[in-house]
C-alpha cells in the first residue's frame, strides 16, 4: 500500500480585477445608499424629523458633519471599487485609490470616536440623577 503526500497548493500573489458577489453586492449598497443618507440628513438639518436627529444638530453639529463627511468617503470608496471591477478604471489604480481615500477615511474616522466619546460624556453630565 502506497501512501502519498499531498502538500497543500500555494495561494494565488496576484489581485483579481473583479469583487466577489458578496463584496459586489456590498459596495453596490454602499454606493447607491450612502449618498442618500448623507443628501438626506443635509436636507434635515434645518427641521428635524426624529429626537436623535434634532439634539445631534442641535448640540452636536460637528459630529453630525464629521459623521455625514466620513460617509460621504466611504461612499467614494465603494465607487471605486465599482468603478475597478467594471473596467471603468484601470486596475493598478487601486492601490493608488485605496491611499488617497484611506488616509482621509481614517482621519475622520479618529475624529468621529473622540466626538462622540465627547458627546456622550456631555450627554450624562447633563442627565438628571436619578433619587
Amino acid at each position: 500500500m502506497e501512501r502519498r503526500i499531498v502538500l497543500p497548493q500555494p495561494m494565488e500573489t496576484h489581485m483579481s480585477n473583479e469583487l466577489g458577489s458578496y463584496d459586489l453586492i456590498v459596495s453596490l449598497l454602499c454606493g447607491l445608499f450612502l449618498p442618500l443618507i448623507v443628501v438626506l440628513n443635509l436636507r434635515e438639518r434645518t427641521a428635524p424629523s426624529t429626537p436623535m436627529s434634532a439634539y445631534l444638530w442641535g448640540r452636536e453639529p460637528t459630529l453630525s458633519l464629521v459623521g455625514l463627511a466620513f460617509l460621504s468617503v466611504l461612499a467614494l470608496f465603494a465607487w471605486g471599487e465599482l468603478a475597478v471591477h467594471f473596467g471603468v478604471v484601470a486596475a493598478n489604480l487601486r492601490d493608488h485609490l485605496a491611499l488617497v481615500l484611506g488616509v482621509p477615511m481614517a482621519i475622520l474616522a479618529f475624529a468621529v470616536l473622540i466626538l462622540a466619546t465627547r458627546a456622550v460624556y456631555r450627554s450624562l453630565r447633563r442627565a438628571p440623577t436619578a433619587r
